[in-house]
């Protein structure tokens, strides 16, 4: 289907075997479970969700400025001080100045320590992180889990190949080019991804350790063109309709997740469910499943790492964030930044008080008006309204 339209190709009709429909049907329940965790309020994080207690340090740390209420005048301002961004950036900024380091100890048959072979692993793993960029990518690691608390990174293995054209002659006078097809290799190595906390699903969100984790599940939403970059070889992929799912779903009982209800055209909808006690991880596209076996890797752990900047309780798998630590502060300067600024403005912009029956239209008074009323001596300024004093600042 690559020179095809995908949103009007025709695709064969799924059906799954009757291990392929339990396979669903469990890891649908799994996930089910994980999203009410996931999507409850917790005490700890003052009563809002993960996905509310994210948005808010997200706000916080973007210097959002909500729009106005109601009980508020026109003429009064509201201001967000970047204060946490101002401290959250000075702090990566020094903390950037001294990466950590990778020390690698490798043993010997014997199970001795081995420094040979310690120095060439230490080699090829600074080899590997260069060749992604692996300094850029720490830095925005540690970003990601200072804004928001927690951050998750799959540490996997990709092969990137592409089809380019090397020039074998070019006539400049007549414009032809004879150009010879060929595959080379852009990308052959470990990489590292962040995976936002939206897509991530714990078993148990009361234990800290992710390797402890009953099990898990990445859930994310990508282009069909993507999805089939990663998953095309797969048997059953020829299966997965984008913008559709596997119409033996919608009879299924446990089908009332909202965001597989709703999917737009040429999207697929990819879970994949880890279960490390069991040793099985499922591969699921918009209904399809194209991965049912024992985990692909030889040391049998999760493919994740999880960080957090600092911890909330011992037993709560998500941490505190830095825009969360100092919200108080924050809230306090805006306060004052605002009362200070209200203040300001009605000492310039005195109230007029007046028993006038001829009241003055203009609210304001602009330099070079003239403006004629029945009686001046029915007007007060309220000089009394001073600006902020030095003890303000």
């Amino acid at each position: 289907m690559k020179n095809v339209d995908i949103l009007s190709a025709d695709f064969p009709q799924y059906e799954p075997s009757d291990a392929d429909r339990k396979a669903i049907e469990f890891v649908f329940q799994r996930f089910h479970s994980m999203n009410q965790s996931f999507l409850r309020p917790y005490r700890i994080l003052n009563d809002r969700s993960i996905t509310q207690y994210e948005d808010d340090s997200m706000k916080r740390f973007s210097g959002y400025i909500p729009p106005s209420d109601e009980m508020m005048e026109d003429w009064q301002v509201k201001i967000f001080n970047n204060f946490t961004r101002t401290v959250l950036i000075n702090f990566l900024s020094e903390t950037s100045l001294m990466p950590a380091k990778v020390k690698i100890r490798a043993t010997n048959e014997s199970g001795m320590l081995d420094k040979k072979r310690s120095f060439i692993l230490e080699k090829l793993n600074e080899f590997s992180e260069n060749n992604e960029q692996g300094e850029w990518k720490n830095f925005f690691h540690a970003m990601n889990i200072a804004v928001k608390g927690t951050g998750f990174r799959y540490e996997g293995y990709k092969r990137v190949k592409r089809d380019v054209r090397d020039i074998l002659s070019f006539d400049p006078s007549s414009g032809k080019i004879r150009t010879e097809k060929k595959t080379i290799v852009d990308f052959d190595d470990c990489y590292a991804l962040d995976v936002p906390i939206k897509e991530i699903r714990l078993g148990n969100v009361w234990d800290m350790e992710i390797q402890n984790q009953p099990d898990m599940v990445w859930y994310s939403v990508v282009e069909y063109r993507a999805a089939q970059a990663e998953f095309g070889r797969y048997a059953n992929w020829k299966y997965v309709r984008p913008g559709q799912m596997a119409s033996h779903l919608t009879t299924q009982p446990f089908f009332d997740v909202d965001q597989f209800v709703n999917i737009d055209p040429a999207q697929v909808h990819i879970l994949r469910y880890y279960n490390r006690p069991l040793d099985r991880m499922v591969i699921w596209a918009n209904g399809v499943i194209l991965y049912d076996a024992p985990f692909p890797w030889i040391h049998k752990k999760y493919p994740f790492a999880k960080g957090i900047f600092e911890p909330l309780a011992s037993n709560f798998a998500y941490g505190k964030s830095m825009p969360d630590k100092i919200a108080t502060d924050q809230d306090m300067i805006n306060i004052l930044w605002e009362m200070m600024i209200n203040q300001g403005l009605l000492a310039i912009y005195k109230p007029i008080l007046t028993d006038d029956p001829d009241e003055m239209e203009d609210s304001i008074l602009i330099p070079g008006l003239v403006k004629k009323v029945g009686n001046k001596e029915s007007y007060r300024v309220l000089n009394e309204l001073t600006g902020p004093d030095a003890s303000s600042f």
